[in-house]
């Protein structure tokens, strides 16, 4: 028999082989959920956070909220209360260049917020996603606020400098640091919704409060006295459910090859 101190130490090595995989919204999750085996919810304060199988591995996932603020708080505590081997952020991002169409899935090869240099990807684990074939690996920009329109996207994939895919999101900046300050592993991987010339139904911006949550109830009181929203919001609704199985599909195959 193995004595039960032995025990509990290879239940402790077990766990910190799990990756923890993060999004700011469930609709994100969603294609991971549905390829998700042996799920059970965890207590994890009012957060949804269940552990699955995927792809042979055990995974937590994670909805932090929307915002930096929340996916900050989110993280922390996440990485603080359960032995986490690695971090994958994943979630719907702008296409800031020409060559990302919507649907296209990027693996970051450098995080940036405001022109400077987030703590970066895993070297190993990007090397290795490298090696799944058909992969894009770019930058991600995290912006304090939703880039909304064709010409603030185009502004902001200028202001970069190099010429190499790039999308934009909100939380993938926070989320490095986070994993950077608990030593953990990380690497973003996103899903572009809404390519560089086009421009999104709303200005978003304007519904969100202070924390960078949006507020779905003024939304949908604006589409009430605006009928003409209510189709190209369900195109992107749409758009969102394309990305969230494109991301599934990556994620498996990243957790197929193995964390570093």
């Amino acid at each position: 028999m193995i004595p039960a101190l032995a025990e509990r130490e290879i239940a402790r090595e077990s766990a910190r082989s799990r990756v923890a995989i993060v999004a700011a919204m469930p609709e994100e999750l969603a294609g991971l959920r549905a390829l998700a085996r042996e799920t059970r919810r965890l207590g994890f304060g009012s957060r949804r956070v269940v552990e699955a199988t995927i792809a042979d591995r055990r995974a937590i996932l994670v909805v932090t909220g929307e915002g930096t603020d929340r996916a900050s708080k989110a993280g922390h505590a996440l990485l603080s209360e359960l032995p986490i081997g690695g971090l994958i952020v994943a979630g719907v991002a702008g296409g800031l260049c020409p060559s990302l169409g919507s649907g296209s899935v990027i693996v970051a090869r450098r995080v940036l917020q405001d022109g400077e240099t987030t703590p970066a990807p895993d070297s190993r684990w990007v090397s290795a996603v490298h090696g799944c074939g058909n992969v894009v690996l770019g930058t991600i920009l995290s912006s304090s606020s939703i880039l909304c329109t064709r010409d603030a996207k185009a502004q902001a994939y200028a202001r970069l400098g190099e010429r190499e895919p790039a999308v934009v999101d909100l939380e993938t900046a926070a989320l490095a640091r986070v994993a950077a300050a608990h030593g953990v592993p990380y690497i973003a991987v996103r899903a572009v919704c809404d390519t560089v010339d086009e421009n999104l139904p709303l200005d978003f911006n304007r519904y969100r409060d202070d924390s960078g949550k949006l507020d779905r109830f003024r939304v949908a009181r604006v589409v009430a006295s605006r009928p003409g929203l209510i189709a190209p919001l369900w195109r992107l609704r749409g758009r969102v459910a394309m990305c969230s199985e494109n991301l599934a599909f990556m994620i498996h195959r990243i957790l197929e090859r193995g964390m570093p």
